[in-house]
């Protein structure tokens, strides 16, 4: 039996968590969900989780900490993040970014990021950026 990838979805947004859910439990992840930053970083620290898809509805006063988390497990990171001259430096090292919340877009990005092969510390690049997805894969996905 396949195991299936974990995703940890991460959002305020009630309405965005139940269909994002929807979407990738129809997609055949696993997905725990979370509100809260104690949650999150819970999860992190507990489960196998294979993606962290964080949402641009978690404060700014949390995702720092949320992301050096999730980098410091090597759990790669697709931050949903519509405005994307307002991410932080943390942000911008170590997560994929996409600006989109449309769903083929994200499913295209979750596919590419969670299958990429995950580094090993000493594989790391020194700028911390453990995965980078080019700007004209997400731009050459399919449209709704």
């Amino acid at each position: 039996m396949v195991e299936r990838k974990s995703v940890l979805l991460a959002t305020l947004d009630s309405s965005l968590r139940y269909s994002r859910q929807m979407l990738l439990e129809s997609r055949g992840f696993a997905v725990s969900t979370s509100e809260r930053t104690t949650g999150i970083l819970d999860r992190l620290g507990s489960d196998r989780i294979d993606l962290l898809l964080l949402d641009h509805t978690i404060p700014w006063s949390d995702r720092a900490t949320i992301l050096e988390e999730a980098f410091r497990r090597q759990v790669p990171v697709l931050s949903v993040q519509p405005n994307i001259s307002t991410i932080g430096e943390t942000e911008r090292l170590h997560s994929v970014i996409l600006q989109s919340g449309n769903p083929v877009e994200l499913m295209y990005a979750v596919e590419i990021v969670i299958n990429k092969p995950r580094a090993t510390t000493a594989q790391a690049p020194t700028n911390g950026a453990m995965y980078a997805l080019r700007k004209e894969k997400i731009d050459g996905a399919p449209r709704a």
